[in-house]
């Protein structure tokens, strides 16, 4: 990610409705970071009001690195193509982890109404699981093109240089 930073600018201070950062041209409000903070807050009981000035301002810069680290990597990631069916699996997934937790299997018809009640589809939800598996890949695939096996030579190198306190018989 750390080669993408580039493309991500933080304004200096702004206005509370202002433009808190520009990623690939495309800005990030200060609004729409105050609304992800309310609705994380909301999901947990708590309203902004009740969150300390300066615990708010440090949530809410972690909120916007976050969301700007998102949105790199969503378009970095676009490319990646995952199959509609890859995306049911997925979902299905899901599904059991609920049912292994609560002991359970969720029906179809109480996920729409869980969904309805989040202001979320069945649709929504899995293009949501879709790019996040986009993602996922992406990442896996930058890390294996970084990380390579060792060959022999460099394998002894690394343990003889590596070997603190090494006891002879």
């Amino acid at each position: 990610l750390a080669e993408n930073k580039p493309n991500a600018t933080k304004a200096p201070a702004p206005a509370a409705d202002g433009v808190a950062a520009t990623v690939n041209g495309e800005a990030i409000t200060n609004a729409e970071v105050e609304k992800v903070f309310a609705q994380m807050l909301a999901s947990r009981g708590a309203t902004p009001d009740a969150v300390p000035a300066a615990q708010k301002a440090e949530m809410l810069q972690r909120l916007l690195d976050d969301m700007i680290s998102q949105r790199l990597v969503a378009k970095a990631s676009a490319s990646v193509k995952i199959e509609p069916k890859a995306v049911d699996a997925e979902f299905e997934k899901i599904l059991e982890a609920q049912a292994a937790q609560t002991g359970k299997k969720p029906t179809l018809d109480e996920v729409k109404k869980d969904l309805k009640e989040a202001g979320m589809t069945l649709e929504s939800l899995k293009e949501n699981i879709g790019k996040r598996m986009q993602e996922r890949q992406w990442i896996e695939e930058k890390i294996k093109e970084k990380a390579k096996d060792a060959t022999e030579p460099e394998a002894k190198e690394f343990y003889e240089k590596n070997q603190i306190g090494r006891a002879h018989v």
